[in-house]
């Protein structure tokens, strides 16, 4: 059975650089580049945007960390956080941070405390 993952990735970095990595993002407003690569290839769902360069979306594949990795070496002043984890409760939970093209990942494994949280967090209903 395939379940669906639930990704949040949030934005830290000058103001110009976030701009310019989404085309004139401002807070609150959609972040084109993303919504856009997200709709048109990992058929994105539920998109959602925050007013701290943060965002929300569902997809029935895996997490998308190869990416993010990518658009972290084209932004390198970016930090990139990104998040996943499936709607089965504590499986397939990961936590990332991206800068320059670097990650440094949290792979929580299945039924762990932290990866049951971030289940939580990302589907709270």
């Amino acid at each position: 059975m395939h379940n669906n993952i639930r990704h949040q990735i949030t934005l830290d970095g000058p103001n110009d650089s976030i701009e310019a990595m989404f085309g004139g993002y401002t807070k609150g407003a959609p972040l084109p580049a993303i919504q856009t690569i997200i709709e048109n290839f990992w058929a994105g769902w539920n998109y959602e945007t925050g007013e701290d360069n943060t965002c929300w979306f569902t997809t029935s594949y895996d997490g998308i960390q190869n990416l993010v990795e990518t658009l972290s070496i084209f932004y390198p002043d970016v930090t990139i956080y990104y998040w996943h984890a499936s709607e089965k409760v504590g499986v397939n939970c990961a936590s990332y941070v991206f800068k320059n093209g670097m990650s440094c990942p949290d792979l929580f494994p299945d039924y762990d405390l932290y990866a049951v949280e971030l289940s939580f967090e990302l589907w709270p209903d």
